[in-house]
């Protein structure tokens, strides 16, 4: 890129830079184009795209540069009507400059041409037939085109040619094609999409000397180059990334918001369209709309159709919903796509608005009436068609009408049983809800339905529908399973009194000689008993042969409550695999099984435990119960399956202060809080926990498990004083409930290591010998190898090796993986400060490999450091670049990377955006970043280093 200076050598005129990294490159290829044909390649570049894309801008860059090079500019700017007068785009390009000439030069640079190649340059006369685009004109016009190039170096611009004649296509072509060794670019500028058609310069395009530009959609730093024109402030990162989101990076959109904030005084700051201030929302949505409505009415009518229907849409769902004909709504569609504002498949089949914020933009220009009919017809269409239940759902919610027809009510109730069956309660309770309070009148059913949704969503809103549906209902198995459930949602909520007395009533209407309802509800009487204050009397009766629902529903309670106190464990393992072997989901309750399923977890059996969890969790049409989250997730901590207690989706029903304030989900709290801190993720727990829960919610078994788990926050940041008054009241309320097995809960084991800390060895010792005492007499392995692992902690030397050596032995005959990984760093450990260096090292590379296996980032570190203690040579963890990265944090940091602002990343993540915050500064710290700007070519580097 050169032009002469004044001692006739070149010098370098660099385009003019635009700071975005995709327009640096497309001006680099034209770059190229304007020094090799200004030095005698001669070029040609078809630079195309939607309007508003960035061609006019490019062509202006391209004609700015050309002077610095040397070259003169002739520019032809078609338009429409050019299309039926021959040549007239040939004449824009050289009859200025003709006419800029005396008549003198002017006969020169023509003289030898013949008549008709004369003729197409001269401008045309009214009734006088145009010369044809013979081979004889074309080859005059293009030796025309060599004599001026030899005069000086040239750029023919031309732009808008789609509108171009045919005539001044074929003789671009034909140029195009004899351009070598002449000092000319030849730049052709069209637009795509819409109603133009490609055809008329694909033969340009396929000439092997082209070059076709296609500009993309802007990135975040020329936005930011954009903001800071049109603004003249430089706004910050959450904005430009908030406008990339908003836009897809069209300059057009883009212009468009930013007049809209520069006409409104709006500052170009972040609190904005990325947090959905009301305020710029509306600014950008007015901007939008001036450019929809300078469209055709099919074409305005196609954008709220895509508003109503969303992304997806097909051709024909439009044209129904808009009543404009198919055949020319295509075409508003394919105009939409041309400037930005729809996105459409290759088949033309299916439509979708560019942006989130386009579709608010244009639901909110229509006024509410119109809004409502529109998703009522969409509904409709979609029933008719046949679409699936929760399409049809999704338009009458927004609607918000009366549900008056059959095929409505009919929709909602098939979607909300659709949530149910595959898990989302949360779901199904707003359909229902809708229901209820649009149908006419009251409908036992719907209540029922409702109430059971509400259980494992909202406590209290579960008590009253059923308690206001209970009187209504007559089938005597449908009765019982709402007695069960309004029974749980009392004793949760702490009111004992009101559950004795509904199982009583119930007990009253019960048809005589019910033997299995009955059954039933003496189970359902004594976990409730237990669940309150631990009262339950001791069971005995552990021979059943489950052979009614009834029957298994107390051998379930029966085991369990065994199980917990450390009472004839062996029996009670036997009648809860009974119970899930003879289990039938039609027929039994949740509770019963969930019953079985936590005596074999508590009975140290968690593979058996995890099995029935991912049967229930499966398709044979079993019902979780109200703990089954938390059931399942402690299986997985037993069996040291970290990573799924730490998938984003385990989050959902872990994190939110509605769920802890009801106490229903403080268990599968505590289970997270102990895997992060067993991940190494001391700042993940803190999260969790978030701010103390100093009172218990509801006074109830499920906030024990929560005081052991912040006790060992508490230790895990070096406070043991802290948690052991966290844990010794987790030991207390344990006994209080009798949850006397140490198979139960780790609070003594976590308690042991605190008084340690402490400098209380004696404590520390007696609770560890009390432990493996309990564990021995009950057959509780990973209880027993824990409860040997923190005795040998209090003893010395080579009792210390011994013991465990035997909690090693006893880990390796059972599941828990991570209790083995913990056991075997300590043996390790001592048998260095033994002198046994060589088989340390093998003990601390079993556990170090453990460690990895089960994810104990944790673990894995402290074994790295003892192996490396013993003069051995691991490999070192990562703990920086990509593969650092909690899964949470890499989570959080792949949705931030795809555009999402930290208020979605919370909603997709069910987690608040505090712990986003937390998890996007522990990621930009980790990769060595300051924020979003290069957050997805890290990410996708660190993809293609690890598939290669």
């Amino acid at each position: 890129m050169s032009g002469p200076d004044r001692d006739g050598q070149t010098a370098a005129h660099p385009l003019p830079r635009t700071q975005d990294p995709r327009r640096e490159q497309e001006l680099g290829v034209v770059c190229d184009l304007l020094e090799g044909s200004r030095s005698g390649i001669g070029g040609v570049v078809l630079v195309e795209g939607p309007v508003g894309i960035g061609k006019t801008t490019l062509l202006g860059r391209l004609a700015d540069a050309a002077g610095p090079h040397g070259m003169r500019v002739l520019r032809a700017a078609c338009r429409p009507a050019d299309g039926d007068v021959p040549f007239s785009g040939v004449r824009q390009l050289f009859v200025p400059l003709l006419e800029s000439l005396d008549e003198a030069e002017r006969d020169v640079l023509l003289e030898g041409y013949t008549s008709a190649a004369r003729s197409a340059l001269a401008h045309p006369v009214p009734g006088e037939p145009a010369p044809p685009a013979s081979y004889g004109v074309l080859h005059g016009l293009h030796r025309f085109t060599a004599r001026l190039a030899r005069r000086e170096p040239l750029v023919l611009l031309v732009d808008d040619a789609q509108y171009a004649d045919a005539a001044t296509v074929q003789f671009l072509s034909f140029s195009a094609r004899r351009l070598a060794g002449l000092p000319v670019l030849l730049a052709v500028f069209r637009r795509t999409g819409g109603m133009v058609r490609r055809t008329r310069l694909d033969e340009l395009a396929a000439q092997p000397r082209c070059r076709v530009v296609c500009p993309r959609p802007l990135a975040v730093e020329g936005i930011a180059a954009m903001v800071a024109r049109e603004t003249g402030g430089a706004g910050d990162e959450e904005l430009h990334t908030a406008l990339l989101d908003a836009t897809g990076g069209n300059p057009l959109l883009l212009r468009a918001a930013l007049s809209g904030m520069r006409d409104g005084a709006r500052p170009p700051v972040a609190d904005s369209l990325l947090r959905g201030g009301a305020e710029e929302e509306e600014l950008f949505g007015a901007c939008v709309l001036r450019v929809v409505g300078e469209q055709t009415p099919a074409a305005a009518a196609a954008a709220r159709a895509l508003a109503v229907l969303g992304d997806g849409a097909t051709s024909e769902m439009c044209a129904d919903l808009t009543g404009v004909p198919a055949g020319r709504l295509v075409p508003a569609l394919r105009t939409l796509c041309a400037i930005g504002l729809v996105r459409g498949s290759a088949d033309d089949r299916t439509w979708s608005l560019s942006s989130p914020l386009l579709e608010r933009a244009v639901l909110a220009a229509m006024d509410g009436y119109e809004r409502s009919s529109a998703h009522h017809r969409a509904a409709r269409l979609l029933a008719v068609n046949g679409s699936h239940a929760r399409q049809v759902v999704d338009h009458l919610l927004k609607a918000g009408a009366a549900v008056t027809e059959a095929w409505a009510s009919a929709a909602l109730r098939e979607a909300a049983r659709e949530a149910v069956g595959r898990g989302d309660q949360p779901g199904a309770v707003t359909i229902l809800r809708y229901c209820r309070a649009h149908e006419p009148q009251e409908d036992t059913e719907l209540l029922v339905e409702l109430g059971l949704a509400e259980a494992s969503v909202d406590v209290s809103a579960s008590v009253r529908t059923l308690e206001l549906a209970l009187p209504g209902v007559s089938d005597p198995a449908r009765r019982l399973t709402v007695v069960t459930t309004l029974v749980e949602g009392l004793l949760v909520e702490g009111r004992a009194d009101r559950a004795v007395r509904v199982l009583a009533e119930h007990r009253a209407r019960a048809p005589h000689g019910d033997e299995a309802s009955e059954r039933t509800l003496e189970a359902r009487r004594l976990l409730a008993s237990y669940e309150v204050c631990g009262t339950a009397a001791p069971c005995d009766d552990l021979a059943s042969d489950g052979g009614t629902a009834g029957e298994r529903a107390l051998l379930a309670s029966q085991s369990v409550l065994s199980v917990l106190r450390g009472h004839r464990v062996a029996q009670a393992v036997d009648a809860a695999r009974l119970v899930l072997r003879l289990g039938i989901p039609a027929e039994d309750s949740p509770f019963p099984l969930n019953a079985a399923a936590v005596a074999l977890l508590y009975a140290d059996r968690a593979e058996e435990t995890e099995r029935f969890c991912a049967r229930i969790g499966g398709s044979d049409g079993s019902r979780p119960g109200r703990d089954f989250p938390a059931l399942r997730a402690e299986a997985y901590y037993r069996l040291g399956e970290l990573s799924k207690i730490l998938a984003p989706v385990g989050t959902a029903a872990a994190d939110g202060p509605a769920h802890r304030s009801a106490g229903v989900n403080l268990p599968l709290i505590a289970v997270r809080v102990h895997a992060l801190l067993d991940a190494g993720d001391l700042a993940g727990a803190d999260v969790v926990v978030g701010e103390d829960l100093r009172v218990p919610p509801r006074d109830n078994w499920r906030w024990n498990e929560y005081l052991c788990a912040r006790g060992r926050l508490h230790l895990a940041h070096h406070r043991p004083e802290t948690a052991l008054v966290d844990l010794l009241e987790c030991g207390r309320r344990q006994r209080k409930w009798g949850r006397t097995s140490p198979g139960v809960s780790s609070w003594w084991f976590w308690a042991g290591h605190a008084h340690l800390a402490s400098g209380e060895v004696d404590a520390a010792r007696s609770l560890a010998e009390e432990m493996v005492g309990a564990a021995r007499k009950n057959d509780l392995p990973r209880a027993l190898g824990m409860a040997l692992s923190l005795q040998a902690a209090t003893e010395p030397g080579p009792r210390r090796s011994a013991l465990l050596a035997e909690a090693v032995a006893v880990l390796e005959g059972s599941t828990a993986r991570l209790e083995l990984a913990r056991v075997l760093l300590a043996h390790g450990r001592a048998l260095h400060e033994a002198g046994q260096v060589a088989v340390a090292r093998d003990v601390l590379r079993r556990g170090l490999e453990l460690a990895e296996a089960v994810g104990a980032k944790a673990l894995r570190e402290w074994s790295l450091a003892a192996l490396t203690a013993t003069g051995a040579r691991p490999r070192r963890t990562v703990s920086s670049g990509v593969d650092s990265l909690t899964r949470s944090e890499a989570e959080v940091a792949r949705l931030a990377a795809a555009g999402r602002s930290n208020q979605e990343i919370a909603s997709a993540l069910f987690v608040t955006q505090r712990t986003v915050e937390l998890h996007l500064t522990s990621v930009y710290r980790k990769l060595g970043l300051t924020g979003r700007r290069m957050l997805r070519d890290v990410l996708h580097e660190g993809a293609e280093s690890r598939s290669a």
